[in-house]
């Protein structure tokens, strides 16, 4: 019997338990308890930065729409969730003919980060970012947008 978990595969025998990851097929390691094989994931968070390639005329401009979507990952290392974010990142590729007939090519640049969330972010968390700022508190009304102007509720006045 074998159970699938995002970047492992576990193969289980009537003793133990046999990780392979699933992409390469190649052995992690075997533990005796099949539930730690799950326990062993960790959660990340990925950044992917996409381009928007517009082709007129056969040539493509220098300048570009981008994207950052984030991606919530697990994995058993920062190294295979990179792997695994990266393969989503080209997967998610995909390109289309806009309205005014040309070729749109939606790119995977990069990953622009890769964040652990375990164990600082607590499970409805999927981000986080910590930097210095100058009286963050006392700048509130120029650092914290309004309501309105927060991308999903500008979204959803603009449809209503």
């Amino acid at each position: 019997m074998s159970v699938e978990s995002t970047d492992l595969v576990v193969r289980y025998t009537e003793e133990r338990a046999v990780l392979f990851h699933a992409s390469t097929r190649t052995r992690v390691g075997r533990v005796k308890d099949p539930h730690k094989a799950v326990r062993m994931m960790k959660r990340y968070a990925s950044k992917l930065l996409f381009q928007f390639r517009v082709v007129v005329a056969g040539k493509s401009s220098s300048q570009r729409t981008v994207e950052d979507r984030i991606v919530l990952i697990n994995a058993t290392s920062a190294r295979a969730a990179l792997a695994k974010a990266r393969r989503i990142g080209k997967q998610r590729e995909y390109d289309y003919t806009n309205n005014d007939g040309n070729r749109v090519y939606v790119e995977l640049v990069g990953v622009t980060d890769l964040v652990s969330l375990d164990p600082e972010c607590l499970k409805d968390e999927v981000w986080y970012d910590i930097r210095t700022m100058m009286r963050p508190m006392e700048r509130k009304r120029q650092l914290v947008p309004k309501d309105a102007d927060l991308s999903a509720i500008n979204l959803e006045s603009q449809r209503s």
